[in-house]
């Protein structure tokens, strides 16, 4: 019998246009979609120019004021039968309107953080969340529809850049920009580390593993796994968690903050936790981490197949019918050390929130202060609260 994961991940693969990141179109669209990517194209401007949250949210609303959107709602759900590359355009676009409108200024303010209730304009509102629920979730600060499907790229699958923004400064945007396409590259190593586990699972099925040469590729196949997750977070290492870049004094004001939601009962928006490979990651490891509630902000078919790896775990990392002592030793090894790059991973995320303190108090959330974001932030991790569970036991890494 064939394990659930194996079976799936390729109907899963169909789902997004047989690739992940999905490809979205931002050009072929119909005609009652073009008004908010030309909002979203004038926004970084508007957001700049005006700087202030009640003359920005007024321009936005005027802006949609005569949109009548129950031609935009027949075309969703025209294009709502399957995958479509056009939806996936609109939802990064409409993602990107309302959080400029839930903040309305960059930076964001202290004031815009006292906000925790507020009405958003019915012509950006009502297609999002038809489109939050053709897709499966229903919060907003998604990774999924800020970053994940938010990319161009050309004929041969490789991005080219990034295509909605919200700064307007050339330097800033550069930089939003660079942040983007580094997020939306870790995922794009998924697709490679999914096939990996894929085939690990395979090797593990029935009574494969009764012979020494299938545990031999198990554990290469753990190695590569790790060789894999360590080349897909190489950049966030190097560029964003590396000490005296400079990022901190343009990311953390100019763009960590608005990727934040800070409205209950979603607080949280898009973190680190959110990478789908990190999700793949602690299923298949049988992880517990603080980011596990961050499931519920991805698409259904994301959770279908992190569902997958949930079960038949229990043996997933013994040695069965082989009498040679070494092999479950260098298996357990194998998968400590794949563990044990998502654990340094967050120690360097830990570590870096420090000095992005200094210049955003806001944090991912739009809601942690100096005193607090130790202890009340999901997402946001401290040694001693990380608990890594592997089949029910403790990994001390």
């Amino acid at each position: 019998m064939q394990h659930p994961f194996v079976s799936y991940l390729q109907e899963f693969l169909k789902s997004f246009g047989g690739h992940y990141p999905p490809r979205a179109d931002f050009d072929n669209w119909p005609e009652s979609f073009r008004p908010y990517m030309a909002a979203c194209d004038e926004m970084p401007e508007r957001l700049s120019t005006l700087n202030d949250m009640a003359k920005f949210r007024h321009w936005l609303e005027e802006r949609f004021s005569e949109v009548d959107i129950t031609e935009t709602e027949k075309e969703i759900t025209a294009r709502s039968g399957g995958f479509n590359p056009q939806l996936l355009g609109l939802l990064s676009c409409l993602a990107h309107l309302l959080h400029a409108y839930r903040w309305g200024t960059l930076p964001v303010t202290d004031e815009a953080r006292t906000i925790t209730d507020m009405t958003f304009p019915e012509a950006l509102w009502k297609p999002y969340m038809q489109l939050n629920a053709y897709f499966g979730f229903g919060y907003m600060g998604t990774t999924f529809a800020i970053i994940t499907c938010n990319g161009i790229f050309d004929k041969d699958g490789n991005l080219q850049g990034i295509r909605c923004y919200w700064n307007y400064s050339a330097e800033i945007k550069r930089h939003e920009e660079m942040v983007k396409m580094i997020a939306m590259k870790v995922d794009m190593s998924f697709v490679k580390f999914a096939r990996i586990l894929f085939h690990y699972l395979q090797l593990g099925n029935g009574t494969l593993r009764d012979h020494e040469s299938h545990v031999e590729e198990q554990i290469w196949a753990l190695d590569e796994a790790k060789k894999c997750l360590k080349n897909a977070l190489k950049a966030i290492h190097s560029k964003l968690m590396t000490p005296g870049t400079g990022l901190e004094r343009l990311f953390a004001p100019h763009f960590q903050d608005i990727l934040g939601w800070g409205i209950p009962p979603t607080d949280i928006g898009s973190t680190a936790g959110d990478f789908f490979i990190l999700h793949i990651l602690s299923a298949f490891l049988g992880i517990k981490a603080s980011h596990d509630s961050a499931r519920e902000k991805l698409p259904a078919t994301c959770k279908k197949l992190l569902s997958c790896l949930d079960v038949a775990r229990e043996d997933r990392f013994k040695v069965i019918g082989l009498s040679h002592p070494g092999m479950q030793l260098r298996l357990s090894k194998a998968k400590k050390g794949l563990a044990n790059v998502y654990y340094h991973f967050l120690m360097g995320h830990r570590k870096r929130i420090i000095p992005y303190m200094k210049y955003s108090r806001a944090g991912a959330s739009g809601l942690i202060n100096g005193e607090n974001y130790r202890s009340s932030v999901p997402g946001v991790f401290v040694k001693k609260s990380i608990r890594f569970y592997v089949c029910g036991r403790r990994v001390q890494c």
